[in-house]
């Protein structure tokens, strides 16, 4: 399945583009999708994201699924 990643301030710089497109499987889930950001862009993107001690997202990180 395509999945259109929108990205905003500090995600954008690490991504390199405001918009990216990715090709997951069809099944795939949540911490597929999650697993492949942080092998495709590494730990700049990871300590964006999720809190290092925990592995939880942090919390002004917002992951929406069809805009929810």
């Amino acid at each position: 399945m395509k999945i259109t990643i929108h990205t905003v301030l500090n995600i954008k710089d690490v991504i390199g583009q405001k918009i990216t497109e990715i090709e997951l499987p069809r099944d795939a889930t949540m911490e597929d999708f999650i697993a492949y950001l942080k092998k495709r862009w590494g730990e700049k993107l990871s300590s964006s994201l999720f809190d290092p001690n925990k592995g939880t997202v942090l919390p002004h990180v917002r992951i929406m699924v069809n805009g929810q």
